[in-house]
């Protein structure tokens, strides 16, 4: 008759519930490292802008703040903020008991007048009627000298926020402690003090006295001041905190007679350039040298100008006129007469290269470019002198005969705002009244907040890791600057577990599983660190641990005769399929997955899910076998993956105990970061009633081109089957540890083992026994599932 082979097992009748910890893959490590990253968390004063696809502390808040110092005919200075226009200090220089003018034997008020801005912003003023400069520090610059030793700067302040200083808001002289040095120049007596120690050394002389009447800061903020009685100048150094007056010297002394200093400004090549009133000339005094050059002008010299066009403006005051020099070749470049210099006193010029002139006899402005073109002309106060710029490009007005200063704007050439500085007596002012500071507000700590969602309830935590700013190779950070990050995590992204600091790599192992983790980095410096970098962080969250979904079979090798279940192919959930009556067919595992998509072995195909999958993996595991044959059988261990895996198996030759595992890897689109699986096994067993099948099929299976049953002899056929049924009968009476059961196994192992026949396939006659060829090894398997049956119901046969 004709064989049909088609898959034949018998299911056992149960499912094996195996908790097996299989690693998942499917929950997506993260890691932060560009500016959409780090922008997807909660920034709190950090930022990945000034420098792309990092984090570090935001950039320090800084502003200009620009400031304006009038000195005041009453014997004061005011500093004015030029951006709120509010007078925020006024402080005497002068004390208020100084000798009377020679000339006139009216009060001396000490006619502060000539000022110089250091970079720092505190502030010189000359005092031409006392022969001393005075030293301002600037109190937003934290520029004060602790005389009393109280710890607080006693000083002017707006007390009442008016934006105006009253008579009462003034510290008298000598206590406030912004006023930082009184230098006395006058001739012999020489000397820096604290306001107030002076023991009396005053000129009021203007004219033949010491007259300080041109001032002026070099590169290092020392000073150049000149005694105009002797015709010289005195270079000041060291009057900087945190010095004492005994360390401030007068270390240059420059002779410039006949020239009479009237004014000073200093090019941006080091040469210090001087406006004499009375002869009407200009000194070029080479500061590297101290070597003088001397340049005659057709008028007076009074206001001096410095653009950036290496030009110098020179005023002449009651003659009408300004002249242009070059300050390289120190050549004249033009002298102009114009009906709006009239009185003309201070000047000085704008970015955009024009020159501004205050015209005392007009009350006014002029501006004019670098051609003599006048631009605009501007009316402001009573008798304007001083004339200075700010750090935002306004020109600033004070007035002789006016107490109010005026800001005008070089867009309009209109004045857009005043300062009414009360009870000053006006203004005797040069050029150089304005400075600034930039003042910053550092940050020094911020934080970067992530919440990672892993998409899966009870997600375990494996680490954090990050890479951050080098610095010190020792311990991964700047000196002073350090990163911290800490974790939390979440089941709801509400509440939090407690805050737990952790190293780059830590174990998370304490950190309790959840769906969501939040990372905080905190960054942190001390003042004037550089701020902590965070270049990327990774969250590597543990694979979760699952229970796949086991389904176990034992397989028979061989079912003959139609009193046996019909023989079917396996379609997993979906049961089995197909039927035969055939007397004896090779058992065959049939794997029927039922689609591209396996269907009938996902749990959630049986469930009516959608899924995909993500892999599918058969493994075949055989067993060594613990006896000796001469015909090898049982096939080789297999790994397979993919979803083209072998799906037919031939088990007629295979060892008891050969396992197929087959592993379908799946999610849900409702749960896409939860692995599923779902694994079936097979496996290949053994008993007296199935070796009776694997006889009677091998004496049913022809072989070779003879067509030679396996088992040849009906001798031997009914021998081996009544054997097995005497096993049957006297294990039943005597049990598996008689000795009588033992010695029935080895006889019929024997039986076996001496009725094997290595004829090979083509040889054709009579067979008295079982065919064992390496094509047919009938006789060893025969033999090894009687020692397997006999292992498995406890009879010791060895």
């Amino acid at each position: 008759m004709a064989m049909t082979f088609k898959a034949s097992f018998i299911r056992l009748g149960f499912v094996l519930a195996i908790a097996m910890a299989v690693s998942g893959s499917s929950i997506a490590q993260r890691t932060y490292t560009t500016n959409t990253d780090f922008r997807s968390g909660n920034l709190q004063q950090v930022q990945c802008d000034s420098t792309p696809d990092q984090l570090q502390l935001n950039l320090d808040d800084c502003k200009t703040l620009s400031f304006l110092w009038v000195p005041n005919e009453n014997g004061s200075i005011s500093k004015v903020c030029t951006q709120t226009s509010r007078e925020l200090g006024r402080y005497w220089v002068v004390p208020p008991d100084l000798p009377k003018l020679p000339s006139s034997g009216a009060d001396n008020f000490g006619w502060p007048s000539r000022t110089a801005v250091c970079s720092d912003g505190s502030c010189w003023v000359a005092n031409r009627t006392a022969g001393t400069v005075v030293k301002i520090g600037l109190l937003e610059a934290g520029q004060w000298i602790d005389r009393n030793g109280d710890g607080v700067c006693q000083t002017c302040k707006d007390a009442n926020g008016d934006g105006v200083i009253s008579h009462d808001e003034i510290l008298p002289w000598g206590q406030d402690e912004c006023v930082l040095y009184e230098v006395v120049l006058i001739d012999g007596k020489e000397a820096a003090y604290y306001p107030g120690d002076n023991p009396g050394h005053y000129d009021p002389d203007d004219f033949f006295g010491t007259s300080p009447s041109s001032l002026v800061c070099d590169a290092n903020d020392d000073i150049w001041v000149s005694n105009s009685g002797k015709k010289r100048y005195l270079h000041v150094s060291g009057a900087k905190l945190p010095a004492a007056p005994s360390q401030i010297t007068f270390d240059k002394v420059v002779n410039v007679a006949p020239h009479r200093p009237y004014g000073a400004v200093i090019d941006k090549y080091g040469a210090l350039w001087s406006a004499g009133r009375d002869p009407g000339d200009v000194v070029r005094l080479d500061l590297s040298t101290l070597g003088i050059e001397r340049i005659y002008l057709s008028h007076m010299a009074y206001g001096l100008a410095l653009d950036n066009l290496d030009h110098l403006y020179v005023t002449g005051y009651t003659q009408s006129r300004m002249s242009q020099i070059n300050v390289v070749t120190r050549n004249i470049g033009w002298t102009m007469k114009d009906n709006g210099l009239v009185g003309s006193r201070g000047a000085v010029c704008t970015p955009d290269n024009d020159v501004w002139v205050t015209n005392s006899g007009q009350n006014t402005v002029t501006r004019y470019d670098a051609n003599q073109n006048l631009k605009a002309t501007i009316s402001v106060g009573w008798e304007p002198s001083g004339i200075s710029v700010d750090s935002d490009g306004l020109v600033w007005v004070a007035c002789y005969r006016d107490e109010k200063i005026q800001c005008i704007s070089p867009i309009t050439n209109t004045v857009i705002k005043q300062v009414n500085l009360q009870y000053t007596d006006g203004h005797y002012a040069y050029n150089n009244m304005a400075g600034s500071i930039r003042e910053c507000i550092a940050t020094n700590s911020g934080a970067w907040t992530i919440i990672y969602d892993s998409h899966a309830a009870n997600t375990g935590w494996e680490k954090v890791t990050w890479n951050d700013q080098p610095g010190d190779p020792d311990d991964g950070e700047y000196p002073g600057a350090a990163l911290t990050v800490s974790v939390q995590s979440s089941s709801d992204s509400v509440t939090f577990s407690p805050e737990q600091v952790i190293s780059s790599g830590d174990d998370l192992e304490l950190i309790p599983v959840g769906r969501y983790l939040k990372v905080i980095v905190r960054f942190e410096r001390e003042e004037g660190a550089p701020s902590p970098i965070l270049y990327d962080l990774t969250i590597t969250p543990k694979q979760p641990v699952i229970d796949p979904d086991y389904q176990s079979f034992m397989l028979k090798q061989a079912y003959p005769g139609r009193s046996c279940e019909p023989n079917q192919k396996f379609a997993g959930f979906n049961g089995r399929v197909g039927s035969d009556v055939i007397e004896a067919v090779p058992g065959v595992l049939a794997i029927g997955p039922g689609g591209p998509m396996w269907p009938n072995y996902v749990t959630a195909a049986a469930e009516g899910k959608p899924y995909s999958l993500t892999n599918i993996t058969l493994s075949k595991a055989v067993p060594e076998p613990e006896y000796v044959c001469t015909a090898p059988i049982g096939g080789k261990s297999v790994q397979q993956s993919g979803r083209n895996i072998r799906t037919w198996w031939p088990l007629m030759y295979e060892l008891p105990g050969t396992k197929w595992t087959l592993t379908i890897y799946s999610k849900l689109e409702e749960a896409p970061y939860t692995p599923r699986q779902d694994v079936w096994a097979w496996q290949v067993d053994a008993d007296l009633d199935s070796l009776k099948g694997i006889i009677k099929l091998f004496h049913q299976l022809p072989a070779g081109s003879c067509q030679v049953p396996l088992i040849s002899s009906e001798v031997l056929y009914n021998k081996l089957l009544a054997d097995i049924e005497e096993i049957k009968s006297s294990l039943e009476r005597l049990g598996p540890s008689d000795p009588k059961i033992a010695e029935m196994f080895l006889d019929f192992i024997l039986l076996v083992e001496n009725n094997c026949v290595t004829v090979d396939c083509g040889a054709c006659g009579a067979e008295l026994g079982i065919r064992n060829t390496a094509e047919n090894p009938a006789c060893c398997k025969i033999q090894a599932d009687a020692e397997y049956i006999a292992e498995a119901l406890g009879v010791f046969i060895h």
